[in-house]
């Protein structure tokens, strides 16, 4: 496989050139503990395989992706290599100091990613770019907005850290304030795409706390993605196929928020939740 004339190279090709490794003894078979690392020269770029909408731009290929907990993940297996335990144990120092340095970067890239409003400090977009880590569009109907459900998966992550730091206590202490005050009540997202007028918020007594997909930055109130790229601050404007389609409402970030409930009391935040 040469890489440096392709330019670019695909997951199968990846995985074909271990497997040849593997078979001149080059490489030692793999185990349900083997890591292989593989190295490409700079500006060759990899091509995974998957689903239509990973083979063309869609806005993810080239910003930081929080959702689907992309960072968090490799951060997690970033730091399992640098320990070195379990089944990473026969990961050899000069590379698990390696996945040390890049977990450290990981979480620089979080805690700096968090986005400061008029001076506070909120949430996160479910894509940065790269460069600026301002937020930024995923895809059509995915605008650059505060995100509350990746947001709250970060806060988990980072309430999951042993001895965490001042940086990251203030961080957790912030995400948390903004989900409390994001938090909608007395409102039930219903309905499907068989029921009639397919699903749609309505008022409802005693509901529990569920947050919207996406917040505005400049507002802070909810906002909904269309697949023209139209922007709605109302859901019911949406056209059927995304209002029936789209997860735009969810209870999920109070797992965040229970989380926080047991946290705070070993590091100095508010309990009430």
């Amino acid at each position: 496989m040469d890489a440096d004339e392709r330019k670019a190279v695909d997951d199968s090709a990846i995985q074909n050139l271990i497997q040849q490794e593997i078979s001149a003894g080059t490489l030692p078979a793999s185990t349900p503990n083997s890591l292989y690392f593989v190295f490409l020269p700079p500006g060759v770029t990899v091509t995974q395989g998957g689903s239509a909408s990973c083979q063309v731009f869609c806005g993810y290929h080239d910003a930081i992706t929080f959702n689907d907990n992309a960072v968090t993940e490799s951060a997690e297996t970033l730091t399992a290599v640098a320990e070195g335990t379990g089944n990473y144990s026969f990961v050899p120092t000069i590379l698990r100091l390696n996945a040390k340095m890049a977990a450290h970067h990981a979480l620089d890239c979080i805690l700096t990613a968090q986005v400061v409003v008029k001076g506070q400090r909120t949430v996160w977009a479910q894509q940065h770019d790269a460069l600026t880590l301002a937020p930024v569009a995923g895809r059509n109907y995915e605008p650059a907005a505060l995100s509350s459900g990746e947001s709250a998966d970060l806060l988990v992550y980072l309430m999951q850290l042993p001895n965490p730091s001042s940086e990251v206590i203030e961080a957790v202490d912030a995400g948390v304030a903004w989900l409390k005050a994001a938090a909608i009540t007395g409102q039930e997202w219903g309905g499907g795409r068989d029921t009639p007028g397919g699903r749609r918020l309505e008022a409802k007594e005693g509901a529990g706390r569920i947050w919207a997909r996406y917040y505005s930055i400049g507002t802070g109130l909810p906002i909904f993605g269309d697949r023209d790229k139209t922007i709605h601050d109302d859901v019911s404007e949406l056209s059927p196929e995304r209002r029936n389609g789209y997860a735009w409402y969810s209870a999920g970030p109070q797992r965040a928020l229970d989380a926080y409930g047991v946290w705070s009391r070993s590091h100095g935040g508010s309990e009430t939740h």
